[in-house]
């Protein structure tokens, strides 16, 4: 396993998603960075694909009976959790990455 690999697993760790990788998976995975296979995956039939999107149109027709302000506040957690996560992942890849310069003359800035 290559050190990107490992470095992908625990990122996945600390994301609470666990190890997406099979042994024996027919779809290999590989690293942008230097083209490096981090794992593989298992394709899935036609049923398994079928079986999510029922299990996927349940959801939705549950999520739809939960209250706006509810929603909102999940997704506002949400999007917390996942800030906090980009940082978890970012600072693992980009750090001998230099920083992007700030853009001047933006259309933000120029309003």
């Amino acid at each position: 396993m290559t050190d990107i690999a490992t470095r992908t697993l625990e990122i996945f760790d600390r994301l609470g998603a666990g190890d997406p990788f099979v042994a024996d998976g027919d779809l290999v995975c590989r690293s942008p960075i230097d083209g490096s296979e981090l794992g593989r995956l298992r394709s899935h039939t036609a049923d398994d694909v079928h079986d999510v999107i029922g299990q996927a149109q349940t959801a939705f027709e549950q999520w739809r009976t939960v209250p706006a302000p509810v929603r909102g506040q999940f997704v506002r957690e949400l999007g917390r959790a996942c800030c906090a996560s980009t940082r978890t992942i970012s600072g693992r890849w980009c750090r001998s990455r230099p920083a992007r310069s700030s853009r001047r003359g933006s259309a933000r800035s120029r309003r």
